[in-house]
């Protein structure tokens, strides 16, 4: 853990399961990595370029994804909880959905496919689709605008 990867080219590897925790992978390339249940825990993959990995139940974590290339990428079941993905391109990623909220905090809520269930990361928000609903659609929200923004994005979500 803590390793320095800085541009490493990792493309095409298999690094299923591997412990990447706080590595500084930073404008890396890991296209088509298969890094399935890989734990990358406060990793630093800024500007890395993860079209086509399979990042299927990897931990991400707190990772900064500022800029990443997540192009086709599998994200399902991923743990993203307080991952920064600002700027991240998601285009044709298998298993997210960029929820359509203007969240003037900057933060990009996105719903990840957990097979039987969604799970909505925004900011440090990690919640079922149901309780991300009961929290932003609470009477008493402090930005009532913003939360039933968030609760029309949650709603639709194709059913699970």
């Amino acid at each position: 853990s803590g390793r320095d990867l800085t541009g490493v080219n990792l493309t095409g590897l298999d690094l299923r399961l591997a412990d990447l925790r706080e590595a500084d992978m930073r404008e890396a390339d890991m296209r088509e990595a298969d890094m399935r249940g890989a734990n990358l825990r406060l990793a630093d993959l800024r500007e890395a370029d993860l079209r086509l990995a399979d990042l299927r139940e990897a931990d991400l974590r707190l990772a900064n994804m500022l800029l990443a290339d997540l192009r086709e990428a599998d994200l399902r079941g991923a743990d993203m909880r307080g991952a920064d993905m600002r700027g991240a391109d998601l285009t044709g990623a298998i298993g997210i959905v960029c929820l359509h909220v203007d969240d003037p905090r900057g933060y990009r809520p996105i719903a990840v496919d957990h097979g039987t269930h969604w799970m909505i990361a925004s900011g440090c928000r990690w919640l079922t689709a149901a309780d991300a609903l009961a929290h932003w659609g609470e009477e008493d929200y402090h930005t009532p605008e913003l939360g039933q923004a968030y609760c029309r994005a949650i709603r639709e979500l194709p059913p699970k």
